[in-house]
């Protein structure tokens, strides 16, 4: 019996943060290609992305929220089926 793979985007500036995510995904084995971009995408190259490499699963860094809301809605506008995290930076 096969795994399903599901395959995913990380939009954060933070290096860091993108990384640790990449390598818990990773752990997790249901996770087949992992796409990183540093810096919130144009309409344009989002919607490039998630067509040309099915992305199913997008985390997002948080720490510009009117932009991530703005790239929130453009994906669900796309595709209303793409699961969403949002990352966020912890208050100490």
């Amino acid at each position: 019996m096969s795994v399903r793979k599901f395959n995913c985007a990380i939009i954060s500036s933070n290096p860091d943060a993108a990384e640790r995510c990449s390598k818990e995904l990773k752990r997790l084995g249901s996770i087949g290609a992992i796409d990183c971009l540093s810096d919130y995408p144009s309409d344009d190259i989002l919607t490039r992305m998630f067509r040309l490499n099915a992305i199913e699963l997008l985390l997002i860094d948080c720490t510009d929220l009117p932009r991530a809301i703005e790239i929130i809605g453009s994906v669900r506008g796309q595709n209303p089926n793409v699961e969403i995290l949002a990352i966020c930076a912890r208050k100490t």
